[in-house]
């Protein structure tokens, strides 16, 4: 018998249970704001608040006459000359007591002195155009060239740049002959015992001028192949095997990397013979800079002879070139001392085999000032190679003036100091200042500012500006230069 099973269903309640929530809170200290005041910075340019300055009321203020005001400058100018006074005394003190002492000094006989010719440009210009460099030659000839101080890539030429050629004899009045140029002059060289004068500008030009009449005789637009990119740095004659300028073979350099050298032609032009340009490429891997592309040009800025066959060229970024004169190939490739700064002027100084025997042990000596802070620094040269080891820097003010380098006797001449701009002697042997006399003969002080100095020998070329009023003077002086010493006490 079957059973009958009902199914039935049934419908549970929904239960689903919501999660539980819950907070917490915590409970602070309630914040209190208050205003509090401060005292004012004292210097508000170097300030970090930004709350407004707040100046003084007029009641604040103290009203001071101007007589009172005057009085202050009046006082502020004589301590200031009696301050120059001081200065004066004191290196007249201690050149006497050198010179008592049996110390070394320089000697200054005076040979002549010229005041030049008042520039009509300098106030057009007001002022800008300066004194670049002197350059004397043979005969007291000398050339003073001016222009701007500082130079672009895209610089060609400024209103007011001109060079004066100077020919002086002893005992005449001196002979001045002024050429504008179109470029402001970079460098300049004399050539034919001084009658002829060449010429780089910052433009990459040369020019060859009459140093009798001051007349231009040849431009390197006419031959092309003779004309650089970039500023001319440096002109220099080859040597011959006795050390002497040869006077025909000229070494030309540029900041746009290239060594040129040419011949000088009787009918008064330069004459390509041989051009080497010189890129990052061509240095070792170890002495490049940077990330440059190895096409970058390397900018040369100074040269000098170790033997009459072998060149140095220095570049901005303190690398030395070591070249064979014969074909301009590059030899050798090194670096002086520490320079990231880069170097701005670079000279050579060889041991003086005409004086005594003890110089001739010595060695060769490269010398450099830097761009960035116009620091000088020495270092010697052994085997065809710098030993930066003893690279050392000369303690003299710091300057960004060219110095000039007496090779007779070894002294570094140098314009020191940017207010009073004063002349100042390094022996480079010994490592000594030497004591430079401020007078010259008859008496007569050695007046204003110091500009420019240059030299050829024994002969020093000084040019100094005053101010006489709204007028300025520039005086041109030769001296000849010695040596005082404790055997002699009398130049040498």
């Amino acid at each position: 018998m079957l059973s009958s099973v009902r199914f039935s269903s049934v419908s549970l309640p929904n239960r689903s249970v919501s999660p539980s929530r819950g907070s917490k809170e915590c409970q602070t200290a309630p914040l209190y704001f208050a205003s509090i005041g401060t005292d004012p910075i004292r210097k508000p340019e170097k300030a970090t608040q930004t709350e407004s300055q707040q100046f003084g009321t007029a009641e604040e203020t103290i009203s001071i006459r101007e007589e009172l005001v005057d009085l202050i400058m009046e006082e502020l100018e004589r301590a200031e000359k009696e301050e120059e006074l001081m200065d004066e005394y004191e290196r007249k003190v201690a050149f006497e007591e050198e010179q008592k002492g049996g110390g070394r000094g320089v000697q200054l006989r005076h040979l002549s002195q010229l005041e030049l010719p008042e520039m009509v440009d300098d106030h057009f210009v007001h002022s800008s155009v300066v004194l670049c460099s002197v350059h004397c030659g043979p005969g007291n000839r000398i050339s003073l060239l001016f222009g701007f101080p500082q130079h672009d890539i895209w610089c060609s030429g400024h209103l007011g740049a001109q060079i004066l050629i100077v020919g002086t004899r002893r005992g005449q009045r001196g002979r001045v002959s002024t050429v504008p140029l179109s470029a402001c002059p970079s460098t300049a060289e004399f050539a034919r015992f001084g009658e002829l004068l060449i010429v780089g500008t910052h433009s990459g030009e040369l020019l060859l001028f009459s140093s009798e009449s001051g007349d231009l005789l040849w431009s390197s637009e006419s031959s092309p192949v003779m004309t650089h990119s970039l500023t001319v740095t440096q002109l220099r004659w080859a040597k011959e095997r006795e050390g002497r300028e040869q006077q025909r073979e000229l070494i030309s350099l540029s900041l746009d990397g290239t060594v040129r050298k040419s011949r000088l032609e009787t009918d008064n032009r330069l004459e390509l013979l041989q051009s080497v340009n010189f890129t990052l490429a061509d240095l070792p891997r170890e002495l490049r800079k940077g990330t440059a592309d190895g096409g970058t040009k390397l900018g040369l800025i100074g040269c000098d002879f170790v033997d009459e066959a072998n060149l140095l060229v220095a570049t901005e970024t303190g690398i030395i070139l070591s070249l064979d004169m014969n074909g301009l190939t590059l030899l050798n490739t090194f670096a002086i001392g520490d320079s990231p700064e880069g170097i701005e002027q670079f000279a050579v100084l060889r041991p003086n085999q005409s004086h005594s025997v003890d110089e001739w042990h010595l060695p060769t000596q490269i010398i450099w000032r830097t761009s960035a802070d116009g620091i000088i620094r020495c270092c010697p040269l052994r085997q065809q190679k710098p030993v930066p080891k003893e690279t050392e820097m000369v303690p003299l003010p710091h300057s960004r003036e060219n110095f000039h380098i007496c090779i007779e006797h070894g002294i570094l001449l140098i314009i020191g100091g940017s207010e009073r701009r004063e002349l100042i002697a390094w022996e480079i042997r010994r490592g000594e200042k030497m004591a430079l006399p401020t007078e010259r003969e008859g008496g007569n002080e050695w007046k204003g500012r110091t500009e420019g100095v240059g030299g050829r020998g024994n002969t020093l070329a000084v040019v100094t500006a005053e101010e006489r009023g709204r007028k300025r003077t520039r005086t041109l002086t030769l001296y000849e230069l010695g040596l005082t010493d404790d055997t002699e006490g009398q130049g040498k």
